[in-house]
């Protein structure tokens, strides 16, 4: 079960990593307030993102009956990147 759940958020990890690349390409294109906003946004989900990361090697060096003990921050950083995620595509559109 550990081994899926880590495989599960390193597969949202590579794919908000894709969608961060594109929020840079469209960053690049706009300007002003604008810019500033979307590079304000990209900086937090880079952040976000890279605390996920940190948690995830975590959990690949827990033992397994620890494993319970890491899903519930696991899961609520997973939610809360994706929500921010959500929030910064919807502005972004």
């Amino acid at each position: 079960m550990k081994e899926t759940h880590g495989q599960e958020i390193e597969a949202k990890l590579r794919q908000w990593a894709d969608e961060i690349e594109a929020l840079k390409a469209k960053s690049r294109l706009v300007g002003g307030f604008e810019k500033k906003t979307m590079d304000m946004h990209i900086e937090d989900l880079n952040e976000k993102k890279q605390r996920l990361q940190k948690k995830l090697e975590e959990l690949k060096l827990a033992s397994d009956e620890k494993w319970p003990s890491f899903k519930p921050g696991l899961v609520k950083a997973v939610k809360s990147l994706q929500d921010e995620f959500s929030k910064v595509l919807s502005k972004s559109k």
